[in-house]
């Protein structure tokens, strides 16, 4: 599963969020946890 992350809000989100397909601003994670260390916080509609 690729987890997006937008660089300005530095939160991430799941396949299937509605904010999912906005690359503008976007990282790619392999992982959660890769995510969560690189100082990402849980999108709080889709809660990853």
């Amino acid at each position: 599963m690729v987890y997006h992350g937008n660089v300005r809000s530095r939160k991430f989100l799941r396949p299937g969020c509605r904010h999912y397909n906005c690359n503008i601003r976007a990282a790619r994670f392999t992982n959660r946890e890769q995510a969560i260390k690189a100082g990402y916080l849980t999108c709080k509609v889709c809660r990853p």
